[in-house]
């Protein structure tokens, strides 16, 4: 029956497919028991059996039934704004996979797709303030990938104590001032022993906690933690 519910909804309802992959469909050919179509996100042509594939559709009414397959134009007549509402949610999530397909490498797309549907896009917020070009599970990642990580983390640290001694200097010329200058030299000290207090220590940090912690005189923490 799937196979007749995409053949009467197809080029009317946008909608996904998924299996043990992720897959927004632009286009789509039956044949039998198999689907073929092209994935809006990375472009490619796939062929796949239906018996080992779910629809996700995103709004009400959107799945006929056996009796509605009968007249699928008064289903779609009758069921206008539904069908509305869930071609718009198509191609907002189908947007933010392209922006995320922007950050990420190619081999991260499927990823990608998977957390924009579930509407988990957390994780790929954070890789993208690390500067990290591949998406990797920070629930469940590797112990090369916690390395790799930890490391841009510390870089993150470092680029924004950079800037804070950039603005510092930047002040300290501005207010021509040897009173403030003294006084910013102590602040220059206290954030350079503060972050390097922090580097020595990450290593004592749990990995699921990492993100938890930040140098304290470099708050706000990008990851919006309160620390």
């Amino acid at each position: 029956m799937l196979s007749e519910i995409i053949q009467a909804i197809s080029g009317n309802l946008k909608f996904c497919l998924r299996n043990n992959e992720t897959f927004f469909v632009d286009g789509c050919h039956i044949s039998g028991n198999t689907i073929k179509f092209i994935d809006a996100v990375d472009g490619i042509e796939y062929e796949k059996v239906l018996d080992e594939i779910d629809l996700i559709t995103f709004a009400d009414f959107t799945i006929p039934n056996r009796s509605d397959l009968d007249n699928i134009k008064s289903f779609m007549e009758a069921n206008i704004d539904d069908h509305i509402k869930n071609n718009n949610i198509f191609e907002e999530l189908l947007h933010k996979c392209n922006e995320y397909k922007k950050i990420f490498n190619e081999q991260s797309i499927n990823r990608i797709k998977e957390a924009v549907l579930d509407c988990n896009t957390s994780e790929l917020d954070k890789l993208n303030i690390l500067e990290c070009r591949q998406v990797i599970s920070l629930e469940n990642c590797s112990q090369n990938e916690a390395s790799l990580i930890t490391t841009l983390y510390i870089n993150l640290i470092d680029r924004k104590l950079n800037k804070a001694l950039r603005e510092l200097d930047q002040y300290i010329t501005d207010m021509n001032d040897v009173e403030f200058e003294q006084e910013a030299n102590i602040i220059r000290k206290d954030l350079i022993d503060n972050v390097n207090d922090f580097k020595r220590s990450i290593n004592n940090i749990d990995f699921k906690d990492l993100f938890d912690n930040w140098p304290t005189l470099l708050n706000p923490s990008p990851f919006n933690i309160h620390v």
